[in-house]
């Protein structure tokens, strides 16, 4: 029996007049769907069931009817389904499949008056699988079977005709199903074989300016891609080129040349079929040592080609409910990033037995519904056809009009991939339990189903903070998400709705206390209004991180500069993070904006230099961060740079106004879409004390001892003591062992510290930050030890490693909080 026609149709009596009545229209000529809404009785829905025999009348071939050699009329019906109609066959001999060879005369007659008679055309054989094709006589059309670990399997496509067959064997004997073209492979209803151009879909989509596939981005090194390793089944992306011997695509081998798609443009594209089907037990990956380990009815094969000889004319092709037969599908839409990734999940979508999403309206129905907007949203089913949206989502026709309301995630369950097991409880009594200190926790959840909540009990034992986000830098999303956090007397603190969570970062800094997270798909707007807006929960699926830190420091140490104001404008705030930083601890990020805005914060400061490391990841060419001095446009940058430095000297001995912007243009993101900046250094006339080697000062905090008009902050650190070799306030560096030696009171923490080396004494290089009174941070090569004194006294000796760079000098910069 076929595995998809008893999950999808069950034998339901009672709404057989309804199914077959639907059947008609659907497999009628394009004249009889487009006169329809008006010739169609208003009762339609009632019309009495068809017999097998007029049904297969409406689409049986009158040239193919007449020869006689494939009349149905004398097999078994076993029933009428959505997809055609299903008989039971007794063919009257085996197919010999290991004597087969390229030339033989092929025959089988698989029933009374239906022959299939031909000349094998290709072979194709494997551990796993063998696989031939036959041209049937009279180029009558052509069939390809298959034979696996699981099933044996037949397409066969009469030329000129919409209809087609297929036959199928799991073990319990052979069905024929006749249906059509396009419920066998990824094209219009119309389509006759061979699938003309005008009905091959998805479309190609024309080259755009904004993703160009001689991108400069080719800086970045080709990295391995795994979604989930380990997991069971494979969607195996395919950039690199691939030769293709299989039957049922080809009588010819297909030679596939590689996508000529950047490094930068194929890991944005994995990252998207990777959240499309991030809620099943299914790793994504580019890596092809992992599908080759795969078992054969366990993986597909996605390649992105140029090479459109399997559907010539279109975006991309593949064979409906064909996972488990190890087929290949194409995708062919290479000139922009995010339709090359609704692409590949369309088409890996067909082989796990998904149809097309359309629509119907008074003009008659649409093949592949195009989407609509929400606001600054763009919505499409990834089954139908669009070529920019921000969110792409599964779907089961839960929007205006919809023409097709089958469950996506059940079926594709149900066809050769199964969901992930639940990773956090959906529950107050099952949620995952955190007790956070001073500790990083982070934790990658997946919403999986559309009843997925993900619950989690926090007890913070100081000022902390929560911190959502979903897909990093992925340019099309489906995970659209609702936070909500209760207090620990289950009163609702924050709700943040899809407004608030879409692709951004959601930031909450709460007191010490116990908390509860929820976490879960969200929906937005009205799709079943007319216009439809927004989209249902039901696609709101994918991956997430909730990070979970102690309160951080204020913007001003994120930028390791402590005596300075922050003033934001634009459209959302740089913010405080760790993940990206150029000293290893943290550094400011430009805040998540949308089109045609920005992030911007300004810093007025007396000074007559300044430096700055900044980092970008951002549409070349299109998107920048912009540095400006004094309203004026110093620089800009855009595209993918690494940590670089920015140093401008030979200002006035006055106050500056220092501004930094990320802005974006009216369409398209690409990379991470954000902008860093560490690091900030004004300079040493702007209210530090900077030491070489010795230097002295006093204890009382009453000394200008470098006579630059501004009393030491560090004296505010150093408190007296007697120590062996040390004169009271001294700061010692020791060129013997390369280690600093000074002292400080733990008491004090409104005290941030910060050690720096140079070999130049012009541009410094932060090595260690203390922002708590205590504990100092340290880059690599660099180590501290805290020696106690007393209850008010420690030395502090700081040691660079022999493989770190040779500095002259070391500072230390003392500032309150």
């Amino acid at each position: 029996m076929f595995h998809f026609l008893h999950a999808r149709f069950p034998l339901i009596l009672l709404l057989s007049a309804v199914i077959i009545g639907y059947n008609y229209s659907r497999h009628s000529n394009s004249q009889n769907q487009s006169d329809q809404p008006n010739n169609q009785p208003s009762d339609s829905a009632q019309l009495t069931k068809t017999s097998a025999t007029q049904f297969q009348s409406t689409l049986k071939p009158s040239t193919l009817r007449l020869e006689g050699i494939f009349n149905t009329e004398h097999m078994h019906v076993l029933e009428n389904t959505e997809d055609g109609t299903l008989f039971q066959l007794s063919p009257a001999s085996s197919i010999d499949w290991e004597s087969l060879e390229v030339g033989d005369s092929f025959t089988w007659d698989i029933a009374q008056e239906y022959r299939i008679n031909g000349i094998v055309d290709s072979l194709h054989q494997t551990e796993q699988s063998i696989s031939f094709g036959v041209t049937l006589d009279s180029q009558r059309g052509r069939v390809a079977f298959q034979k696996n670990n699981s099933r044996q399997i037949a397409r066969l496509f009469f030329n000129n005709q919409r209809i087609a067959h297929r036959l199928e064997n799991d073990g319990t004997g052979w069905q024929l199903l006749e249906t059509t073209v396009s419920e066998l492979r990824c094209a219009s209803s119309l389509s006759n074989y061979p699938v003309a151009i005008e009905h091959a879909f998805p479309k190609k989509v024309q080259s755009t300016a904004f993703i160009s596939q001689n991108s400069t981005s080719t800086t970045l090194t080709a990295t391995n891609f795994e979604s989930r390793p380990g997991a069971p089944t494979v969607i195996y992306c395919d950039f690199d080129g691939e030769t293709i011997n299989q039957p049922d695509w080809s009588a010819n081998t297909i030679t596939a040349v590689p996508s000529g798609l950047s490094n930068l443009q194929i890991a944005s594209i994995m990252q998207m079929v990777a959240e499309d089907f991030a809620p099943f037990d299914v790793n994504v990956t580019n890596v092809r040592s992992v599908f080759d380990n795969t078992d054969s009815n366990k993986r597909v094969m996605a390649i992105s080609t140029p090479t459109d000889d399997a559907q010539p004319g279109s975006g991309g092709v593949a064979f409906l409910d064909s996972f488990i037969d190890d087929l290949v599908c194409w995708n062919f839409n290479l000139n922009n990033t995010i339709s090359a990734a609704d692409t590949i999940s369309h088409e890996v979508g067909h082989t796990l037995n998904l149809e097309h999403d359309g629509y119907q309206d008074s003009e008659g129905r649409e093949e592949y519904y195009d989407g609509h907007s929400a606001g600054k949203e763009f919505w499409v089913p990834i089954m139908g056809s669009a070529y920019s949206p921000t969110i792409s989502q599964w779907s089961k026709g839960e929007y205006f009009n919809a023409n097709q309301t089958e469950d996506d995630l059940v079926i594709m369950s149900q066809h050769g991939i199964s969901f992930r097991i639940d990773d956090f409880g959906n529950s107050s009594d099952t949620a995952h339990t955190i007790t956070l200190d001073q500790q990083i926790i982070t934790l990658d959840g997946i919403i999986n189903q559309r009843n997925d909540i993900d619950v989690f009990t926090i007890e913070f034992t100081d000022l902390g903070q929560i911190r959502f986000e979903t897909v990093v830098g992925s340019l099309s999303t489906n995970l659209d998400v609702r936070m909500r956090v209760y207090d620990s007397s289950s009163g609702l603190l924050i709700d943040y709705d899809s407004e608030e969570t879409k692709k951004a970062g959601a930031d909450l800094t709460l007191q010490a206390g116990t908390y509860q997270v929820w976490i879960e798909g969200d929906s937005n707007g009205s799709p079943n209004s007319n216009p439809p807006t927004g989209w249902t929960d039901y696609g709101s699926l994918g991956a997430y991180t909730l990070t979970l830190t102690p309160a951080p420091p204020s913007r001003a140490a994120a930028l390791d500069n402590f005596g300075i104001s922050l003033t934001d404008s634009g459209n959302s705030p740089w913010f405080t993070q760790s993940a990206v930083s150029y000293d290893g601890f943290d550094a400011l990020q430009s805040g998540a904006i949308s089109d045609n805005e920005s992030s911007n914060f300004v810093i007025t400061q007396q000074t007559t230099s300044i430096n700055f490391r900044y980092k970008v990841s951002s549409e070349q060419d299109f998107d920048f961060l912009q540095f400006r001095i004094n309203g004026q446009l110093e620089t800009e940058w855009s595209g993918e740079t690494s940590w670089a430095q920015y140093t401008k000297t030979g200002l006035s001995n006055s106050t500056h106004t220092f501004e930094w912007r990320y802005v974006k243009d009216y369409l398209v993101s690409d990379g991470q879409d954000s902008a860093w900046i560490d690091a900030l250094e004004f300079s040493d006339d702007s209210n530090y004390a900077s030491w070489a080697n010795s230097n002295s000062t006093s204890a009382s905090g009453s000394t200008d001892e470098n006579g630059n008009g501004t009393l030491d902050l560090l004296d505010y650190a150093i408190v007296g003591y007697n120590s062996v070799g040390l004169s009271q306030g001294q700061i010692v560096v020791l060129p013997s062992n390369r280690e600093l030696q000074f002292y400080r009171n733990p008491a004090r923490a409104d005290i941030v510290i910060r050690i720096q080396v140079t070999d130049s004494l012009e541009t410094w290089e932060t090595v260690a930050v203390c922002q708590d009174g205590n504990t100092f941070y340290t880059k690599t090569g660099v180590s501290v030890t805290q020696t106690t004194i007393d209850s008010q006294t420690q030395q502090i000796s700081l040691n660079l490693s022999a493989e770190s760079e040779t500095k002259k000098f070391a500072r230390v910069l003392v500032s309150k909080q």
